[in-house]
């Protein structure tokens, strides 16, 4: 699986997940929800940011020119 797809796949559960959590809570208040939003956003931008593919090895860029 191509790891762009599975760091947004994982982006969303995530979201998800902390969807789940709020509603089983009963967010309600303005309060509530910006410490939700503090809390469920920044591991999937940092994920995003971070999370690089591997290096291309020696082997696919030789692979690739003689293609």
């Amino acid at each position: 699986m191509d790891s762009k797809y599975l760091k947004v796949i994982l982006a969303t559960v995530w979201l998800l997940a902390m969807s789940v959590a709020a509603v089983s809570v009963d967010l309600r208040s303005v309060g509530g929800w910006a410490i939700l939003l503090c809390v469920a956003l920044p591991p999937p931008l940092i994920m995003m940011r971070i999370w690089n593919p591997p290096r291309e090895t020696m082997s696919e860029s030789i692979h690739k020119i003689l293609r």
